[in-house]
């Protein structure tokens, strides 16, 4: 049981980690596209 939770847990920390980094790059896209005008 151990092992199937701690795999549950790390698929939530990765898919929590990859919407970061994309809420991050949209952020930086809005940056230099406002920047740009």
């Amino acid at each position: 049981m151990n092992p199937i939770v701690y795999h549950i847990v790390s698929g939530q920390a990765f898919f929590t980690g990859v919407t970061l980094v994309l809420l991050a790059t949209l952020l930086s896209l809005r940056e230099s596209s406002q920047a740009r005008r």
